[in-house]
């Protein structure tokens, strides 16, 4: 698979949409590993969780061992320029001569596999340069440390969707008795996860695009609001009537949805976002127009010291739009990243009603309160085409897998996107 060269790369628009560059990185393990000994030139060691590089033994004539390693490179994009490619192995010993320098050679002849190899049969067609040299230390068996060689020059250089790499000692080292380094193969049974493993990293170019004011609607999974330090101050003595106790404590909270739909709230981006390449950002203002909650299970008020009690159902909605930003990050051509920093004004209305009967018995608006937010994830399109637009067009789609929290020390939202939850609604959304 011919890649192509970085310095071809040319970032620009002219007369279209505005052209960006993100940078995608790949972990790959080897489907083949395995090292070959000249001590049993016809034993195969691709079962063994080492990679053995130099000579292992005090032996004359010396023995000399090297190790191979075979990835398949068909997830990445033809073409695409390759921006760095670093290979990864555990060390786990070495021999009593250090420092050990171990080259790592591009291998044109992928044929070998990782149950045939041999020192027989070995491929002998590496680069006679190295892409890479590294001085593997004595690490005394410590599984902690960790060598690293760039092969960006052999990832570029093949020619097809399979690389074969050999590890080999530099040509100073290689046949000096008592000189040799082991490393894990990807047969490691250590569980430390220092099996091999190249990390590529290359760039892609896609068109950007600007988004555009909108409503986000959203389910809210768990929710609480706090009465008594460090939330709000605690509900007064009669609040619920005469000879009701002061009240505090925790209202364990739930998404009451919106008439008409599923969600129960709405977050409205007041203006816009450019956004033309990979890595841009924007700070944009928002309001929380909608919000509706009711208690999970109906909370206990004593009265008279205790010696009476009663149960009420709470729900909670916002008397008036509060108001806030949102950082917006684009990292991919189809998305990114966003939070809500804060809502400065955020004020609850809180009605606590008889159950059954739904009988009004008091309200509550707390004081002005601030939130901000977990990131969570965006794309340009929803995750699939939903068969009713929800709130209006939108070319920004919340569709992180984990809950996005607003919190504060009063109260804690944790929300969710229709399109993360694969739900679709209709809803109403009117416009002032």
């Amino acid at each position: 698979m011919k890649k192509a060269s970085l310095f071809l790369l040319f970032v620009g628009a002219i007369l279209c949409a505005p052209t960006f560059v993100w940078a995608t990185t790949v972990t790959l393990s080897p489907t083949d590993d395995a090292y070959v000994s000249s001590a049993n030139p016809g034993l195969n060691y691709g079962s063994s969780g080492n990679l053995l590089v130099g000579d292992a033994y005090s032996n004359s004539p010396p023995i000399i061992t090297r190790s191979y390693l075979k990835f398949d490179l068909s997830s990445i994009p033809s073409g695409v320029p390759i921006i760095s490619a670093k290979l990864y192995i555990g060390s786990t010993g070495s021999g009593p001569n250090p420092p050990l320098v171990v080259g790592s050679h591009y291998l044109s002849d992928d044929s070998w596999s990782e149950g045939g190899i041999t020192y027989s049969n070995a491929p002998t067609s590496w680069t006679s340069v190295s892409t890479d040299n590294a001085v593997v230390e004595n690490k005394d068996h410590n599984l902690q440390c960790c060598d690293c060689w760039d092969v960006l020059d052999a990832v570029e250089d093949d020619v097809d969707d399979i690389l074969s790499i050999v590890l080999k000692a530099h040509s100073y080292f290689e046949g000096s008795q008592n000189s040799w380094c082991q490393l894990a193969s990807k047969e490691d049974g250590t569980g430390q996860g220092y099996e091999p493993r190249l990390e590529i990293t290359y760039t892609e170019e896609g068109e950007g695009s600007s988004i555009s004011p909108g409503i986000d609607c959203y389910i809210t999974e768990n929710a609480m609001i706090m009465f008594g330090p460090p939330g709000n101050p605690p509900l007064p003595a009669d609040f619920f009537g005469p000879g009701s106790d002061p009240f505090d404590g925790i209202i364990a909270l739930k998404g009451k949805p919106l008439p008409g739909g599923v969600v129960d709230t709405l977050i409205q981006r007041v203006n816009g976002a450019d956004l033309p390449s990979g890595g841009t950002s924007a700070i944009v203002d928002v309001e929380m127009v909608a919000l509706s909650l009711t208690s999970i299970a109906p909370i206990r008020v004593t009265y008279y010291g205790g010696m009476v009690e009663s149960f009420f159902d709470v729900f909670v909605t916002i008397p008036e739009p509060s108001s806030g930003q949102m950082s917006i990050v684009r990292t991919h051509e189809n998305g990114g990243t966003f939070s809500i920093d804060s809502f400065f004004d955020i004020t609850y209305q809180i009605e606590f009603r008889e159950p059954g009967t739904g009988q009004p018995i008091a309200t509550y608006i707390t004081p002005p309160l601030s939130l901000s937010g977990s990131s969570s994830s965006w794309q340009d399109t929803p995750v699939k085409e939903p068969e009713i637009s929800p709130c209006s067009d939108n070319d920004f789609y919340p569709n992180g897998e984990d809950p996005m929290t607003l919190g504060g020390p009063a109260s804690m939202h944790e929300l969710k996107s229709p399109q993360s939850v694969q739900k679709y609604f209709l809803l109403a959304c009117q416009e002032d």
